[in-house]
């Protein structure tokens, strides 16, 4: 099922503050949590793979572009 971008802004991952987000999908959300080393690798240009902390097993992909 489709869920709409989480837009971080350049200033939140420039302050690599760890913490819970959420990712909505129509009538539904996912929440997962961003570690400090996480932000590193966006600010790396890598893919930061998590799962969601519903415990529903999606995985959810996080890039910077």
């Amino acid at each position: 099922h489709g869920h709409t971008t989480i837009n971080l802004t350049v200033a939140e991952i420039n302050n690599a503050v760890p913490g819970n987000y959420t990712l909505m999908g129509g009538s539904h959300f996912h929440s997962f949590n961003l570690t400090a080393t996480d932000f590193a690798n966006l600010k790396n240009a890598q893919i930061v793979s998590k799962t969601d902390n519903e415990g529903d097993g999606h995985i959810i992909d996080i890039v910077c572009i």
